[in-house]
């Protein structure tokens, strides 16, 4: 079953991000799988992006429950923002959650680290949202 449309929090995370991509696209999916509640498709061949835990996932395909999505047209260039169904997709899941380190920017690009700052923040607020609704025991 689809997931909920969320292209306006992959809109919002995009725009942080700049085009192309290049070096922050493994930021990008990793804020996106966490601001979206999904996982990444682990994929070894063909287009793929490096995750900093060494692993490949798809450059471009969110998971729910197993079922794709499309998030990025483009996404070795222009990476525009999309949200298509893919239907099932068979494989190995990745979740970042809050385990996966955020890459660090550059100490000279201050776009980066805001943006780096924001996901940090975005972290804490969704890992405070998680405790209230399941208190640690």
């Amino acid at each position: 079953m689809a997931p909920p449309n969320q292209l306006g929090t992959v809109q919002r995370i995009r725009a942080k991000y700049p085009t192309p991509l290049g070096a922050q696209h493994a930021a990008l999916l990793i804020e996106l799988a966490r601001g979206t509640g999904a996982k990444l498709l682990r994929k070894d061949a063909g287009s793929n992006i490096q995750l900093p835990s060494g692993v490949r996932v798809s450059q471009d395909i969110l998971i729910f429950d197993g079922f794709g999505i499309d998030v990025l047209s483009d996404a070795e260039g222009a990476a525009i923002p999309t949200w298509q169904e893919k239907g099932p997709i068979a494989g190995e899941y990745v979740d970042v959650g809050t385990d996966e380190p955020a890459p660090q920017p550059v100490p000279g690009d201050l776009d980066a680290r805001v943006a780096a700052l924001e996901q940090r923040v975005g972290d804490l607020e969704a890992r405070r949202y998680r405790l209230v609704l399941e208190p640690e025991r």
